[in-house]
Order: structure tokens, then C-alpha cells, then sequence
């Protein structure tokens, strides 16, 4: 599965890699952070930490939990756009759809974009003067419940 934003979003930087070995790489990131005890074959932490259970499976669609987008402004500072920062960059690249969200936070964060927008609502910035910065919504595993935080500059009420 590879989004139609990977490559400049920096929201994901493992999709070109088969499921498995996206595994293996979380895994060998998270293991370098262990302390030298705990990374000991043998030790309290086992190998392999995850275990696809399709090894030749697909990566799987909508599995984070966590839904995270930032604000900015559209082309010539109109309009809002919701998206993610451009890999190494501070630069917002507009997201329509993003497959590894929960489909369920995706539909609200979409949702919500589009009536702040209506609204008039506009993003926060060195040059902009609204109040909208991120988007953070967490669902829950079975993806019936959300959580959704909406972060701004100030409170206008």
C-alpha cells in the first residue's frame, strides 16, 4: 500500500518496504533504543516483538489509532488546508485521504476541516492570524469511539 502522498509526506517513511519488513525495521528501531540489558537474546524483552500473522500480507489500512494533522492556509494564504509537514520541512502538504489513519478519524478530521472552513476559520502562523494549529484525534482499536483535540492559539469563544 503506498499513499498517493508518500515520498513528500512525512507522515510515514517505511511504505515502500513490504509488511514485513516494515515489522522487522520497527522492531530494529525500537531494539536500538533498548538498554544494552534488555536487548540480550534470551532477555525479558522477545524477538521477533511483532509477528505478522500473514508475513506475506499486505500492509494493513487504517491501523493508527492516533489521527494527527496540522492547519495552514491555501495557495496565496487563502482558504485552510489540513495536512502533514513535508518530510524535514515546515511546509503543509495538503491531505485528502490518509490510509494509515483509523477510518474513523480520518471521516471526522475531513469532517471537521470542511466546517471550520465554511465557517471561516482560519490557521495559525508566522504570518497568519487565525487560530488553528493541529488536529490530534484518538480512536478506539474497535473504531466506535474517538477522542478528538483541537489545538489553537487562543480562545475567542
Amino acid at each position: 500500500m503506498l499513499c498517493r502522498h508518500f515520498g513528500i509526506c512525512g507522515g510515514c517513511s517505511i511504505q515502500h518496504l513490504s509488511y514485513a519488513e516494515q515489522l522487522a525495521s520497527k522492531e530494529a528501531a525500537l531494539r536500538d533504543r533498548l538498554p544494552p540489558a534488555l536487548r540480550e537474546p534470551g532477555g525479558p524483552v522477545p524477538s521477533p516483538l511483532f509477528v505478522p500473522t500473514d508475513v506475506d500480507a499486505a500492509a494493513p489500512r487504517c491501523f493508527r489509532q492516533k489521527v494527527a494533522f496540522v492547519f495552514g492556509s491555501g495557495p496565496g494564504g487563502r482558504g485552510l488546508v489540513m495536512g502533514h509537514y513535508e518530510r524535514a520541512s515546515r511546509r503543509i502538504v495538503p491531505v485528502e485521504d490518509c490510509p494509515v489513519h483509523s477510518a474513523r478519524g480520518n471521516r471526522i478530521a475531513f469532517a471537521l476541516r470542511d466546517r471550520l472552513a465554511r465557517a471561516g476559520i482560519s490557521a495559525a502562523g508566522p504570518s497568519l492570524a487565525g487560530p488553528l494549529r493541529h488536529l490530534i484525534i484518538r480512536t478506539t482499536r474497535d473504531d466506535r469511539e474517538a477522542v478528538v483535540m483541537l489545538v489553537v492559539t487562543r480562545n475567542d469563544k
